[in-house]
């Protein structure tokens, strides 16, 4: 592999375990995405969880970005345990992240096959950026 590639072997068995969190991510994301008012603690953990292992593993293979792309989506889903205002535009969000995660982990397979570096994407720059910028409520109507 090229020399981004330090452990080859640990690059793919990350590939797979983290395809294995973000199928149980999607699960989670999808239950609840069926919430009217009352949050789903137990899909938000769920969600949490997976991402967090996907994090922890991402830093240990120096995949910064990657790692950073699930910190942003976790602060997303806290968001959501926190304030049941903006919910929707937070799981939306979420959602968003959990598709370019999944574009980055391909990039990341494609460019374990072929032996070449891995270049920065600007699709996680602008999740990135939206997910930093804070969701607004509008006030309820009067």
């Amino acid at each position: 592999m090229g020399d981004h590639w330090q452990d080859p072997e640990l690059v793919w068995d990350f590939l797979a375990e983290a395809e294995e969190h973000l199928d149980r991510v999607d699960e989670a994301l999808l239950e609840l995405d069926k919430w009217n008012t009352e949050r789903d603690k137990a899909s938000v953990q769920e969600a949490l969880r997976g991402l967090h292992s996907i994090k922890g593993t991402a830093g240990y293979v120096a995949l910064l970005d990657i790692q950073e792309l699930c910190h942003a989506s976790e602060s997303l889903l806290h968001g959501l345990e926190l304030a049941p205002d903006g919910g929707r535009e937070r799981l939306d969000l979420a959602f968003d992240g959990i598709s370019v995660l999944r574009e980055r982990l391909d990039e990341v397979r494609n460019c374990c096959q072929a032996d070449r570096s891995l270049t920065p994407s600007t699709k996680v720059s602008e999740f990135l950026e939206r997910a930093n910028t804070p969701v607004v409520v509008a006030p309820p109507a009067r």
